[in-house]
């Protein structure tokens, strides 16, 4: 819970901050501004939820209660792509390139546990332009290699980074949850810095 907490206090913030502002301004404000404020919100309330469930699932990882993930049949792009979509509504400052290969890929997943993963390094990434004041372009792209999936993001990021064991230190949004699901899959994960660009790797088998 603890590794969560930053994960699960954003999207309360957000959401106390869109209706104090609704109810003091109800009178004022249009309705397109109205209708924005309880978007905001009704997005973030579904991203609790999300987060919620997520945490549930971790949560039995890590209590052993199921030796098994729910895995279900998954277009590894659309989880890829619905996990930048939520990013990119809460950063729209940030640029974020995707890519994917052209094939589909489905693959047997647990989709929320494979999209909070990519949303933690997605946020990794964010956090890291904002501590060294870059705009630069974010980069992930996913593809399968032997039946592993492996995912990869790209930011601009401060030169003296600590990379200790392949992890940055300390660590980053939601690297706790990260590493118990990559452990539930028996994978992995590697940072990596060159010229200023912090790389994450994760290879998880699927």
């Amino acid at each position: 819970l603890r590794a969560v907490s930053h994960d699960l206090r954003t999207p309360l913030t957000s959401m106390i901050g869109a209706s104090s502002s609704y109810l003091e301004n109800e009178t004022t404000l249009s309705s397109p501004e109205k209708r924005d404020l309880v978007s905001h919100i009704y997005e973030d309330a579904n991203w609790l939820l999300h987060m919620v469930e997520n945490l549930l699932s971790v949560t039995r990882i890590t209590d052993g209660i199921s030796n098994t993930l729910k895995e279900t049949p998954e277009v590894a792009e659309e989880v890829l792509f619905d996990a930048v979509s939520t990013i990119r509504k809460r950063y729209p400052d940030y640029q974020i390139q995707v890519s994917v290969p052209g094939d589909f890929y489905v693959v047997p997943m647990d989709p929320l546990l494979i999209k909070q993963v990519i949303i933690n390094l997605l946020e990794n990434a964010v956090n890291g332009c904002i501590e060294c004041g870059s705009r630069d372009e974010i980069t992930v792209n996913l593809r399968m290699k032997k039946e592993k999936l492996v995912i990869v993001c790209s930011n601009p990021c401060k030169t003296d980074l600590v990379i200790e064991n392949d992890i940055i230190k300390p660590k980053g949004t939601g690297i706790e949850s990260i590493l118990m699901v990559i452990d539930k899959y028996d994978g992995n994960i590697r940072y990596q810095m060159e010229d200023g660009i912090l790389t994450a790797c994760v290879i998880l088998n699927c």
